[in-house]
């Protein structure tokens, strides 16, 4: 390899490893904002709600979030499906015509 290659990609892995820390950053500041909005909404619904009704709140959130992720994983398995099917379809019609000629 050569020396300027080298140079080049140490200073893209830096660039890189500089974003990926600045975004690192950005994403615990919006934790933070997050978790204390969630401590005031918390107090708030236990002023508002009985102990049953923040139990069966808190339970369909959950069951929610739950849901939300599960449609996530199936659409991205979907995905990795359709392009692992469009590979093999590529393969099939690549080989058929390899052997015709």
């Amino acid at each position: 390899m050569s020396v300027h290659f080298i140079c080049v990609r140490q200073e893209a892995l830096a660039a890189k490893r500089d974003e990926l820390r600045e975004r690192f950053g950005d994403a615990l500041e919006l934790k933070t904002g997050i978790d204390r909005r969630r401590v005031r909404v918390d107090a708030a619904l236990r002023e508002a709600l009985s102990p049953s009704e923040l139990t069966d709140l808190r339970s369909s959130v959950d069951s929610v979030c739950r849901l939300r992720l599960d449609d996530q994983w199936i659409d991205d398995r979907v995905d990795v499906s359709r392009r692992q099917l469009a590979a093999l379809m590529d393969n099939i019609l690549a080989s058929s015509q390899a052997t015709e000629c």
